[in-house]
């Protein structure tokens, strides 16, 4: 396991639950929880009554409603290391460019440090060498990390037979209760990634996409309620989606309106998707 340097204990709250409204001062790092956290209109509404600061590399939802913006500086403009999700290879990011404008994580952290007295950081250069050093070896011209594994899950998987169960049927007994508590024109609502974008950076999609038997024209208005919310989309048909489905982009700034903020059973994450009604209203 690599160092962390900055680690602390402190008083935490599930990403997915946190209620904005509920904070006088928010500061938000590169992310853009107006469009992309559970709930997000309380979100919005957290970050218009109180103060709040964001400190990013982009324009979004979060950033117009911040009463201060700091801009960051980006991969090439700072020193850095990169230690990969899917690889061994442990990556230091030299700073190639300068830039006048922004201001980097390290730099941000050791000024604020520095104005309210809580005294000096080390230098960036050894907290990133202490993060390199403490668990990567040298093998020709690249650093590694330690604890690689080359051959995944070799003792067996996390099953009882200790092999990879592949599921033989969408629709097995184990999940018939899902679908019990399912009502008369309810729609699974699927709220999934873009091709064109990352997350809500890059390009934004606003339309609803329902399958063809549905009898809806393209370009239609409608309105999708949950449990929790309800609001209006205009359509698109997709002859991708199953007859039981709806699908809203996660890069659509109202989708998450519709989500409530739970936590998932496993790892604190947020449950996005859900199941939704529809209905036609007068263009």
């Amino acid at each position: 396991e690599f160092a962390k340097p900055f680690d602390i204990k402190s008083k935490t709250i599930p990403k997915p639950t946190v209620d904005f409204r509920k904070f006088d001062f928010i500061f938000i790092q590169g992310a853009n929880p107006a469009t992309q956290a559970p709930n997000s209109k309380a979100a919005k509404e957290g970050l218009e009554k109180n103060f709040s600061v964001y400190f990013g590399l982009f324009e979004n939802e979060t950033s117009k409603r911040c009463d201060l913006v700091l801009p960051a500086k980006n991969f090439l403009e700072k020193n850095d290391v990169r230690i990969s999700y899917g690889h061994e290879y442990v990556l230091p990011m030299p700073k190639v460019k300068e830039s006048d404008i922004g201001i980097s994580e390290y730099d941000l952290c050791a000024y604020l440090m520095d104005k309210f007295g809580y005294g000096k950081l080390k230098s960036e250069k050894e907290y990133i060498e202490e993060i390199i050093s403490s668990n990567t070896v040298k093998e020709g011209e690249y650093l590694k990390s330690k604890t690689y594994q080359t051959l995944p899950y070799k003792d067996g998987f996390y099953t009882k037979s200790k092999k990879f169960v592949f599921i033989d049927d969408l629709y097995d007994e184990d999940e018939e209760w899902f679908y019990e508590e399912m009502e008369e024109g309810d729609f699974f609502l699927i709220t999934a990634k873009h091709k064109g974008s990352l997350n809500s950076q890059f390009g934004v999609d606003e339309y609803l996409y329902i399958p063809p038997l549905l009898g809806f024209k393209e370009g239609d208005l409608v309105e999708v309620s949950t449990d929790f919310g309800k609001e209006v989309f205009k359509i698109k048909i997709s002859d991708r989606l199953r007859e039981d489905t709806l699908l809203v982009y996660s890069s659509n700034p109202k989708a998450n309106h519709l989500i409530e903020p739970v936590v998932s059973d496993e790892g604190e994450n947020a449950v996005f998707n859900t199941t939704a009604r529809i209905r036609k209203l007068e263009n």
